[in-house]
């Protein structure tokens, strides 16, 4: 990974672990940009925690300026974030502590309850359907599917007067679109929001930003792409459920050569009793073909009985 990376810790946590990342086999060469692929489980919560520990370089910055962490999900117009000042980042890694910040919900506004809400991300089912009259563009879902984490380091300046986020700017969820639109992408799940709460509404901006100066003010973005266990394993990120293996056609054709080999021993059998004139090492023969054929019969019974079974940004800053 790019050494300005380095002290930057993302992870998606659901039922309480996180989840193991896995390697894209076709990701993006930047190594400003690592992708990453994680399984999502239908309804599952999650979170997305990022952790910045003193390894963290803040180059250049000012007491008052600081790291933005922010998250888009599904590629929406809409950027949640958390600032960190470089004060509180120096203070916390003095006390042996690392900075961090956990991004678990959303807010909605309702039209129809006309109050905000919060609730917990979790990775909805995404409906398709065969018409392609109405619905989501191209466009809008070119990135569902895909959490995008940025770390930036940037320059602040207090606002006169904080910036409240309209409520037409947070926009409804992609829940259903047509499978021409996704066009062959392997895409179940959607970012949705369970377990609602009354709300007063996101913080608002009390900052305005511009990025620091030079490669170090360039975005760090980490780009964790979510899908089903069926479709990682289409991808080749994890291996595949072995298929079971065709017993009956192999069955039959065991008992098939068994058959025909009983009726050939009993055959030299009844020659080696017809015969009149046999000597003492004939009833060694019979003996064997008796033992063989009844080895064969047994065989074929067992056999038988073992195979029967069956881009708005919002502060969630506190200041």
């Amino acid at each position: 990974m790019h050494h300005l990376f380095k002290g930057v810790t993302v992870e998606v946590i659901s039922q309480g672990k996180p989840l193991k990342l896995y390697d894209d086999p076709d990701g993006d060469p930047s190594p400003r940009t690592p992708q990453r692929y994680i399984e999502a489980v239908t309804d599952a919560i999650f979170k997305v925690r990022i952790t910045l520990s003193d390894k963290f370089s803040l180059y250049r910055l000012q007491p008052d300026d600081g790291v933005r962490l922010s998250i888009i999900y599904d590629g929406q117009q809409l950027e949640w974030y958390k600032d960190f000042s470089t004060w509180e980042l120096s203070q916390r890694w003095s006390k042996g502590q690392p900075a961090e910040h956990v991004f678990s919900h959303l807010s909605r506004y309702c039209n129809h309850s006309q109050q905000w809400t919060i609730g917990e991300t979790t990775f909805g089912a995404l409906s398709t359907r065969d018409t392609v009259d109405s619905g989501p563009s191209v466009a809008e879902v070119k990135d569902l599917g895909k959490i995008q984490v940025s770390i930036r380091r940037v320059h602040r300046t207090k606002r006169a007067l904080p910036l409240h986020t309209p409520k037409d700017k947070i926009g409804k969820p992609i829940v259903e679109v047509s499978e021409k639109i996704l066009k062959g992408r392997a895409i179940v799940n959607t970012v949705l929001t369970a377990n609602h709460l009354p709300s007063s509404g996101p913080p608002p901006t009390t900052y305005d930003i511009r990025s620091m100066n030079g490669v170090e003010g360039a975005p760090l973005t980490f780009n964790i792409l979510y899908r089903s266990k069926h479709n990682l394993q289409m991808l080749g990120c994890i291996p595949r459920t072995p298929s079971p293996e065709h017993e009956t056609a192999a069955t039959i054709s065991d008992v098939a050569s068994r058959e025909q080999k009983v009726r050939e021993l009993r055959a030299q059998l009844a020659l080696l009793e017809g015969a009149g004139n046999v000597k003492a090492e004939g009833s060694v023969s019979r003996a064997t073909v008796k033992r063989e054929l009844e080895d064969t019969e047994n065989a074929g019974s067992r056999k038988r009985s073992r195979n029967s079974r069956p881009i708005e940004t919002i502060d969630l800053t506190d200041d």
